[in-house]
């Protein structure tokens, strides 16, 4: 299995991108930045996109890539989530007002986009896809993706939360942990009522988690960088990294 970073940032600015992370060739979760981090090429090869939620972060490139492979697709991209974010997507983006329905428009062999609900697991070209609900004022969900070796999770956004690590530490083979810190510990209370982390309530929830994976940080806000990092490197955890842009990894 191999991933690589799209985006991981907390905002938009110059040389920020948003939450999407490439899964093999083939797959997203979350595309915050898929447009504008693939070539055209590497657009066309797109085939699943898995939501976390449907904050504008991570979704905004569904609409540009829908448009920009819109006369190549002979099959619809598949767009992978719970029935109750899918449909936040139908009645608020894809609704002919806000971005033109790409799940009724063809272009003369088939729609480009798709609903795939998704109730607990699915499997695509030997990865599975497990959700569990997280903590974020929207409905949202974090995945556990297993591989033929091993598995890791990517939370999405989330606070405090609690099943999602429960069935990490079920991972015999658990590899790494994708997860957020937004906030710097002086805004505590607006990372509580956002369903963010700040870095000290990241290592208070650490004390969930058992099988020591290594631990990679996205979703930094961009006007609180400099604090941020200075804040997480005195939390001074061994495995604890930062993701990078265009950086990739295998599992």
């Amino acid at each position: 299995m191999r991933l690589k970073v799209l985006g991981g940032d907390g905002g938009v600015a110059p040389g920020f991108q948003t939450t999407s992370f490439l899964i093999n060739q083939s797959i997203l979760v979350d595309a915050g930045s898929a447009a504008t981090s693939l070539s055209l090429s590497e657009q066309k090869k797109i085939d699943t996109i898995f939501i976390s939620h449907s904050h504008l972060d991570h979704i905004k490139d569904i609409a540009f890539l829908a448009d920009n492979v819109f006369a190549i697709r002979k099959t619809p991209i598949q767009l992978v989530s719970t029935p109750e974010i899918l449909q936040i997507l139908k009645d608020h983006l894809f609704n002919n007002k806000i971005w033109p329905d790409f799940s009724v428009i063809s272009n003369g062999t088939c729609p480009i986009l798709a609903y795939q609900p998704i109730e607990h697991s699915m499997t695509l070209g030997g990865i599975t896809f497990e959700i569990y609900p997280v903590h974020h004022p929207v409905p949202a969900i974090g995945f556990i993706i297993r591989g033929k070796k091993s598995s890791i999770v990517i939370s999405g956004d989330t606070g405090p939360t609690t099943l999602l690590w429960q069935k990490a530490n079920q991972e015999k083979n658990l590899k790494a942990i994708f997860t957020e810190i937004a906030f710097p510990n002086k805004m505590t209370k607006v990372a509580e009522a956002a369903g963010h982390f700040t870095p000290q309530m990241f290592k208070a929830e650490l004390s969930k988690i058992e099988n020591n994976p290594a631990l990679y940080i996205y979703h930094l806000k961009p006007e609180y960088k400099a604090l941020l990092l200075k804040e997480i490197k005195a939390l001074k955890i061994p495995k604890l990294k930062l993701i990078k842009l265009k950086q990739r990894y295998t599992f």
